[in-house]
């Protein structure tokens, strides 16, 4: 039976429309690309190895036009950052709204960030009524799925998010004071809203960042290929040990979730459409998993 991996023909059409009729925004062109990619390989089963290749490149070109002046030595570990958010979000999409609620919590959070210009927010806004209309289909008992086509979209918009709101570390003032204790030395940076942001999209983006450190480091232990696919995911030993597929899912969006929440305190602002987003989500969220008790 055919499986409808309709997640990545959403992304490309919702990019498309925004493109023509909305702005032309160079990110969004790199965010239909990532999931055309993802949607190809739904449909003919690309190599790891292509896979990759074609995530540096867009990556690359990612973070050239929004941080313009980058170091050789900066665009490296940035471009490895990127492609790893990427294969991330791919991990963890392997039970009924896993990802994409994942993705509407993250990109919740990244709708606060007041350093993202009005263009490219205002697709993040467009693509989260998008992600929110698309997950109530997604959810157990799913009847459509992102596969790479979707979630590649969702991890490049991710990943674009963090790149302009890492833009402000340049103006970041942190000032490391030292006590003039005899015995120990006890140091204290000086955290402003722009700093606190960047550690809230850290604590974010922990779930799928450990989940694939996790997975990988388990298949080399087993000396499996990491790139393959095997039954190491969190999510599946979770739902062996008989947690359902919403237990799981908010074991992975609880923290960029609290971050949300965490951003709108830091600020004392918030954006109104984050608010009616989250208002949203949560109510999708409650009415199917109370429909399946």
């Amino acid at each position: 039976k055919a499986i409808p991996y309709v997640g990545g023909i959403s992304a490309i059409s919702l990019c498309l429309i925004f493109l023509l009729f909305v702005n032309f925004n160079i990110p969004v062109l790199i965010i239909l690309l990532f999931s055309l990619t993802g949607t190809l390989d739904d449909k003919y089963g690309f190599t790891p190895y292509l896979r990759l290749i074609i995530e540096f490149i867009l990556i690359i070109i990612l973070c050239f036009f929004i941080h313009n002046n980058l170091s050789i030595l900066v665009l490296i570990p940035l471009s490895i950052i990127g492609v790893s958010i990427i294969n991330a979000f791919n991990f963890i999409d392997i039970k009924d709204g896993l990802a994409t609620s994942f993705g509407i919590c993250f990109l919740l959070l990244m709708t606060n960030s007041q350093l993202m210009p009005d263009d490219f927010n205002k697709f993040i806004c467009i693509y989260l009524i998008s992600l929110i209309s698309f997950y109530y289909l997604n959810t157990e008992p799913a009847r459509c799925y992102q596969g790479d086509g979707g979630t590649y979209a969702m991890a490049a918009a991710s990943f674009a998010s963090i790149l302009y709101s890492t833009k402000g570390l340049g103006v970041i003032n942190t000032q490391l004071i030292a006590t003039e204790s005899i015995d120990k030395f006890s140091y204290f940076i000086d955290l402003n809203k722009n700093l606190i942001l960047i550690l809230l999209i850290l604590i974010a983006i922990f779930p799928i960042i450990f989940e694939m450190f996790f997975v990988v480091f388990v298949r080399i232990k087993k000396n499996l290929n990491p790139l393959l696919a095997s039954k190491d995911h969190i999510a599946i030993r979770l739902s062996n040990r008989g947690y359902s597929t919403y237990k799981i899912s908010f074991f992975f969006f609880f923290l960029p979730f609290t971050a949300f929440i965490l951003s709108i305190l830091n600020q004392f602002s918030f954006n109104i459409f984050s608010l009616i987003a989250m208002s949203l989500f949560l109510l999708v969220f409650f009415y199917r998993f109370l429909m399946r008790l």
